[in-house]
């Protein structure tokens, strides 16, 4: 609640700042400083949720970076907007900004603009359940980051194209998206991204019907877990390995193991707490 509490008082106190910062630009006759603080207000606006506000101060800093033909703050503008339009709800908004800013991008040669660009664009795809043109994004994505040299860029549109692969119902190209996803996150030392991509290749192995293999991915992502102390990480994996289990008719290790992930539930005061003891009552019965 406290940490809550402060994020709330700092975006707060970054809006003072960045009226503030607008006062000035606009009485020293700056229109591109002034579209920048436009646009830090709509950030900040974004961060305490009100994306209704965030939305009008984007559409201002876009109006004022095409005026005066700032490709860079027109860049990020639209890209703000598709971002807000995009945690709204609203994917087909959302893309539409993002086809725009791509569109700059390219013109002005900003690689990693573009990069970023395709990967939030490969997520609006995918949230619209279109996933075939996010793969299209993202392996765009990856032919950017492999380019400019950036591993962990690589290592998160590998991963996104195992997802897209994975939703799309073709769990053999979602393994081999998600190994090597995992070898370079590995590479890299990220060992939360790598958690994540061994509970992924869990849930591949799955639906091809090796459960032995996945309860070993799912063992790998659970010691990780309790490494880096990622709580919910570690529920998720006892869960997983949980219903993998049962699905071996090992029902009392099934149990066990379900209930391991509800002490953690019940810790961190998770909704996903409540199903874990209906399964349980199931099983129990």
């Amino acid at each position: 609640m406290g940490l809550a509490y402060a994020n709330l008082n700092k975006s707060q106190e970054a809006i003072e700042y960045c009226e503030q910062a607008l006062k000035i630009f606009r009485e020293i006759r700056d229109p591109q400083g002034e579209g920048a603080a436009l646009g830090n207000l709509g950030l900040a606006y974004s961060q305490l949720g009100n994306i209704r506000k965030a939305i009008e101060y984007y559409e201002k800093h876009l109006a004022i970076a095409s005026d005066v033909g700032d490709e860079w703050g027109k860049s990020k503008a639209l890209i703000n907007l598709g971002n807000s339009y995009a945690d709204v709800g609203k994917t087909c908004k959302a893309i539409e900004y993002y086809e725009h800013a791509l569109v700059v991008a390219r013109e002005s040669e900003e690689r990693q603009q573009a990069e970023n660009i395709l990967e939030n664009m490969g997520c609006a795809y995918y949230a619209s359940s279109s996933f075939f043109k996010a793969i299209d994004c993202f392996k765009q994505a990856l032919t950017i980051a492999r380019e400019i040299v950036n591993k962990k860029l690589e290592a998160n549109n590998l991963n996104y194209l195992g997802g897209a692969f994975y939703a799309a119902g073709d769990a053999s190209s979602a393994i081999e998206y998600y190994e090597l996803a995992l070898a370079a996150s590995r590479g890299i030392g990220d060992r939360q991204e790598e958690e994540n991509i061994l509970g992924n290749l869990g849930n591949a192995h799955i639906v091809l019907g090796d459960i032995a293999n996945a309860i070993d991915f799912y063992e790998q992502a659970l010691s990780i877990a309790r490494d880096i102390g990622d709580k919910l990480g570690e529920s998720n994996a006892l869960i997983n390995m949980s219903l993998s289990w049962n699905k071996l008719c090992h029902r009392e290790k099934a149990v066990d193991l379900a209930k391991s992930a509800l002490i953690i539930l019940e810790q961190i005061e998770s909704p996903n707490a409540e199903k874990i003891k209906q399964q349980l009552e199931e099983w129990e019965k």
